[in-house]
């Protein structure tokens, strides 16, 4: 498996034209998922403890 970035999903704050993502990347432990915010970034093992920390932040998928 090749390290790279292989696809993403996009996020906003209600009211605001802030845009961030989860993007899904290969890494030499497997699949995981980046979680970013203008403020902090995460990797996650499963897209749901990605969502579930991007909606800690007030945003939501779109």
């Amino acid at each position: 498996m090749k390290a790279g970035m292989i696809g993403d999903v996009e996020f906003k704050k209600a009211g605001s034209e802030t845009v961030c993502c989860v993007s899904l990347i290969n890494t030499t432990a497997g699949q995981r998922f980046l979680a970013c915010t203008l403020s902090s970034s995460k990797t996650f093992k499963t897209f749901k403890g990605a969502e579930k920390f991007m909606n800690s932040f007030g945003y939501q998928k779109i």
